[in-house]
Parts: C-alpha cells; structure tokens; sequence
C-alpha cells in the first residue's frame, strides 16, 4: 500500500472482500506499509484497522 495517495468505499469495500475470503479459508491478511496520511486517516475513520491489522514494515 505504499503507493496508495487515495482510496474510496469502493477501495475499502474490495479490500474487507478479499479479507472475508481468506478467513472463510482460514487465513489471515496484514495491511503494510500505509505511508499516506490521508489514507492512514480513511482506515482509521471506517475502523478498518479494528479488523484488518496494519503493519509499518518499510519494504522497498
């Protein structure tokens, strides 16, 4: 996600599908490298960051 300057419901909404996916599955998915600060502020206005973890690994 480090790339990511935007994102919008419809952003959000594919990223909590693949999430629902996975854990159907049993698996479990991170969110990283949120650098932005505008979308930082959009996760953690949806609360997303109470479902997905976010993690500030710095991986280039």
């Amino acid at each position: 996600m480090s790339d990511l300057d935007y994102i919008d419901s419809s952003g959000l909404g594919r990223i909590l599908y693949f999430f629902m996916n996975y854990k159907k599955k049993g698996g479990s998915m991170e969110l990283h490298n949120v650098r932005n600060e505008n979308v930082k502020k959009v996760i953690e206005i949806v609360r997303l960051d109470k479902i997905i973890p976010v993690k500030e690994y710095n991986v280039d």
